[in-house]
Order: C-alpha cells, then sequence, then structure tokens
C-alpha cells in the first residue's frame, strides 16, 4: 500500500516508477488536494480490503514518505494488519513550521489517531519510521514517537525531511524495498545514516524550530548549549537565522559561509538532497543583499548557477542582484 507525498498531480502516483521494478502486487494512493488525505479513511479502508480480498496477499506493507508517510502510518495502526514503513511522518499534523500546515491542515482539522489512540493497545506488526534529524519538524516527530511509540523501530537519519530522496540516492531504498526483509538499520549503518541523538534533545531542537516558524525570538545560547549542535547542519541554519533575527545579518551570511563549505566537504552531509543544500547559499545571497552586499550576493550566485539547478527562487535572487542569470 503506497501513499503519495504531495503534489503529485491527478492520475499520478508518488513512488510509482520506484515500485514498478518491484514484483510486489502494489495499491497506489494520491490525494492530489494535498490535503493529507483527510475525510478519505473510508474510502481508504474500502479499497484496502477489496485488493486484499482479490489478491489474497501472505504479507502487507505500508509505505510513504511526508504526507504519503503520514497516511501509511495512519493506515497501518488503524487496521493492524501489516508492516509500516513511514518517512517523516508527522504525530501531530498541523504544527508551526511542518509541511502540513504549509499545505492548510491545521491541529484541528486533522483527522488523524490521536497518541492516546495510538498507544492503547499492542502494535502486531513491525512499524519503521525514518526521520531527518537535520529537520526541525522530524526532530520534534522522533521525539514524540520515541515517547509514545515504544515498540516503533526509530531510525534517526543523518538527513533532512527529505530523506527519502536521499536513502534513493544511496541505494538504500532499492535495497530495502525489494524483499522487506533486510534489516533497515544494518543498511542505514553501512553508509553512516545513522544520528545519535536523545529525545529530549530532539524536542529541543523541534520546539526552536516551532518558536522560530511563528515569527518568535530564538535564544542564541540555547541554541548552540544543545549537545547535538556541531553534529546538525540544520540547527547551525537554524542559528545563523536566529542571529539575523536578532539583526547581526552580515553574521549570520558569514555563519552560512561556514556551514556550506562544511557541508559541501562532509562525506555524508553532502549526499543530502540537492534542493536542500542549496537553500544555504541562497538564503546566505538573500542576506547579503538585504544588508547592501550586492557584490558579494553576486559571487555567491554565480557558484550557485554551477552548482545546483536552477530554479525560481534562484532567479529571483539573480534578478534582485541584477545579474544576467535572472
Amino acid at each position: 500500500m503506497v501513499f503519495s507525498q504531495v503534489r503529485v498531480p491527478p492520475g499520478k502516483f508518488g513512488l510509482e516508477r520506484l515500485f514498478a521494478g518491484t514484483r510486489h502486487v502494489c495499491l497506489f494512493f494520491n490525494d492530489p488536494r494535498n490535503r493529507w488525505y483527510l475525510d478519505q479513511q473510508n474510502d481508504i479502508g474500502h479499497l484496502i480490503d477489496k485488493t486484499i480480498d482479490a489478491q489474497k496477499p501472505s504479507r502487507i506493507i505500508y509505505y510513504g514518505s511526508s504526507m504519503g508517510g503520514t497516511a501509511a502510518l495512519h493506515a497501518g495502526l488503524s487496521r493492524r494488519d501489516g508492516d509500516i514503513h513511514a518517512f517523516g511522518a508527522e504525530l501531530l499534523p498541523g504544527r508551526p513550521g511542518s509541511q502540513s500546515l504549509e499545505h492548510g491542515i491545521s491541529a484541528q482539522t486533522a483527522d488523524f489517531l490521536s497518541l492516546e489512540t495510538l498507544t492503547e493497545a499492542n502494535i502486531p506488526h513491525s512499524v519503521h519510521l525514518y526521520y531527518g534529524g537535520f529537520d526541525g519538524t522530524d526532530a520534534g516527530n522522533a521525539a514524540r514517537a520515541a515517547d509514545n511509540l515504544s515498540q516503533a523501530h526509530i531510525h534517526l537519519l543523518a538527513s533532512t525531511h527529505a530523506s527519502h530522496d536521499h536513502l534513493y540516492s544511496l541505494n538504500v531504498i532499492r535495497q530495502l524495498i525489494k524483499t522487506f526483509d533486510r534489516d533497515p538499520r544494518t543498511l542505514l549503518e553501512a553508509k553512516s545514516l545513522l544520528l545519535d541523538a536523545v529525545p529530549a534533545n530532539l524536542s529541543a531542537f523541534g520546539r526552536l524550530w516551532e518558536t522560530f516558524s511563528k515569527g518568535e525570538t530564538l535564544k542564541l545560547d540555547e541554541l548552540k548549549a544543545l549537545p547535538i549542535f556541531n553534529a546538525n547542519p540544520g540547527l547551525q541554519g537554524l542559528y545563523a537565522e536566529a542571529v539575523c533575527q536578532n539583526g547581526d545579518v552580515t553574521k549570520a551570511a558569514h555563519l552560512l559561509e561556514h556551514l556550506d563549505q562544511a557541508i559541501e566537504a562532509h562525506p555524508v552531509w553532502r549526499t543530502l538532497p540537492k534542493r536542500w543544500r542549496k537553500q544555504i547559499p541562497l538564503r546566505r545571497a538573500e542576506m547579503l543583499l538585504d544588508a547592501g552586499y550586492r557584490s558579494q550576493a553576486t559571487r555567491v550566485l554565480e557558484d550557485a548557477f554551477v552548482r545546483f539547478p536552477a530554479d525560481g527562487r534562484m532567479r529571483s535572487l539573480a534578478k534582485r542582484a541584477s545579474l544576467s542569470k535572472a
């Protein structure tokens, strides 16, 4: 049972090409409204029952990433008839700074199982939750999962919210889904992709990310004091934003320069998805432009156009800098 992520158009399905090369019988779901499958649980359950009745599978897997990860977790825990592999699943949709809130899902409208319901009975199948420890929302949800889903296997990754894309690029996903019999931890350890962090530190990162996302001021000392700070480029990026928030734009841009260099020099960090890595130099260029350093911003943008595929944000910043790439 494969649940699509956001921005998959009607008639298409997320991860369809990935599973086309496998021998699994697949039932694909998509919510092209990007509404986190709200109010569709009955229809989903009916289709699953119908497919199981027709195919009579010996084993069932619920699978998805981001919006699809949340739906896969919900369906798997509701039905309790199959294993779950969910990437970046939100246990509490609608939190500040989350993907679900960005798409208009509030905590009041989210029609999902409460944490109390999730933990009220034993789970008879394996639950694998994958979270990118460099993302504040993922970090917060990993901490919630550790506190509320004691039976789940929580894989905290040296990755971002787009951890599924990251693991695919490193050939972990194909090895995982071929039979679903290999231990995910073994596959992840082989690529040095596992992070070591206690739930309290992950919860603190999640809380600080939500505070920033609400537009509230962050305390610099609290950010830097977290034991996971030096091993977490996402947290370091948030620190640079806090410095900028406190009025020192030049220092913030300087911090992002060093972070960009550290990411490119790190054997694991440099394998992170390009769309995440390029946000560091783009944000730096934006800060430099805001501070009036147009020539420096231009050099940062010129380098970004060499290293990364162009997108709307890059072209918009290039236009601000009067760069021909605009």
